[in-house]
């Protein structure tokens, strides 16, 4: 089964300033955090890479093990929403 996560800015980005020295724009770069989700908070990394108008990006942590790809990034102000396909297990 395929599910779309949204995966919000509120997941508590803990900035890696070293990501943003030198970045041309706000949310290019590496950053490291941690991602609140129904079964608790946990570690991730995602990276933003700026693309014509918009925004490309993956992270690591959304999934132990994997890496997932980013889609429709979007910076408003200081909030980032993306989404994710996700496999979610068959009960």
């Amino acid at each position: 089964m395929r599910r779309k996560l949204v995966v919000p800015a509120i997941f508590l980005l803990l900035v890696t300033l070293t990501g943003l020295a030198g970045a041309q724009d706000k949310l290019s770069g590496r950053w490291e955090g941690k991602l609140a989700s129904p079964q608790g908070e946990r570690p991730t990394v995602m990276i933003f890479k700026k693309n014509g108008e918009g925004y490309t990006g993956r992270s690591m942590g959304l999934r132990p093990g994997t890496e997932v790809e980013l889609k429709d990034v979007k910076l408003d102000g200081s909030t980032v929403t993306a989404k994710a396909d996700l496999e979610t297990p068959r009960l």
